[in-house]
């Protein structure tokens, strides 16, 4: 399912100027995903209905934002799990298209200092409890240790880039099996 969704994305950006991309996923460690039954393969997120709702149920699979015309966007969702599971992200992809004229060579990392994620253990936001920020190099342990995870995104007007794409793949595993 990821690799079509990323495709989509990549077509999408083909008639773009420059289009840059990272991906970063957990390596998996066995636990095994949780039953997906009476769940839907994906949920897309649209700014204007979904940042406003907060709350997104255990229906979700992929969580998908686009940012595009540079105009700023200032969400946050609680992702919970069923009873008995635990929320589970192991992978994020995050597409940007630069203006013209822009090198990526010219940046120590593809983050541009516009766009702030951040993924919290728990129902609120508690940077004791900040499980991954965008652009950490690291990202490992990004599972909840009750049935929920926050997940905040700020975006300011970004001077290199004037579209980001932003996807995260979300599963469910057993409280049982950890």
């Amino acid at each position: 399912m990821c690799s079509k969704l990323l495709c989509m994305i990549l077509l999408c950006l083909s008639f773009s100027k420059k289009s840059y991309g990272f991906n970063v996923k957990w390596e998996d460690k066995g636990y095994p995903v949780g039953s997906t039954r009476g769940r839907d393969d994906t949920y897309i997120l649209r700014p204007d209905l979904d940042c406003k709702q907060h709350i997104l149920s255990n229906h979700t699979r992929i969580l998908s934002l686009h940012i595009v015309d540079n105009l700023p966007v200032n969400c946050s969702w609680i992702i919970y799990a069923g009873p008995g599971e635990r929320v589970y992200i192991n992978e994020l992809l995050y597409i940007f298209t630069a203006f013209e004229g822009f090198s990526y060579k010219s940046k120590n990392f593809f983050v541009d200092d516009a766009l702030n994620v951040n993924i919290y253990d728990g129902n609120q936001v508690n940077e004791s409890k900040r499980l991954h920020k965008l652009g950490d190099k690291k990202f490992e342990n990004v599972i909840s240790t009750g049935r929920n995870l926050t997940i905040t995104l700020d975006f300011r007007k970004s001077d290199v880039y004037e579209r980001q794409f932003l996807d995260i793949q979300i599963a469910y595993i057993s409280s049982m099996n950890l």
